[in-house]
């Protein structure tokens, strides 16, 4: 088990230090300096976890519709817009490295 906590903290640090990480700490460094901004977005971030995590009563389409207006809106910002691109490539390479993990070890998710 040591072996393994001393890995996973190797890999946390490698994580802090790869260029994907630090250009989101950079993305949300430009964004702290402006908290109107960081508003909404967080608003927009919460909606659609919500939306994806507990679905949308009433109309699953429209709700969509209106979150992709909204988030196409915001982004029409360069900060912003810069700040989505890096968060979703940050995202990408814990889900990838997560995917990597569950496809390499005996774990039955055939319930799924």
């Amino acid at each position: 088990m040591q072996g393994f906590l001393k890995a996973k903290d190797e890999l946390i640090e490698e994580l802090k230090t790869c260029s994907v990480y630090q250009t989101f700490l950079e993305k949300s460094a430009e964004l702290d300096k402006d908290p109107e901004k960081w508003k909404l977005v967080n608003e927009i971030r919460r909606e659609n976890y919500e939306f994806y995590k507990f679905g949308s009563p009433g109309g699953y389409d429209q709700r969509m519709e209106e979150l992709s207006t909204r988030m196409e809106s915001l982004r029409a910002d360069q900060t912003i817009d810069e700040f989505f691109a890096a968060e979703l490539a940050l995202c990408r390479l814990v889900q990838n490295l997560v995917l990597e993990l569950m496809e390499n070890i005996e774990f039955n998710v055939d319930f799924l």
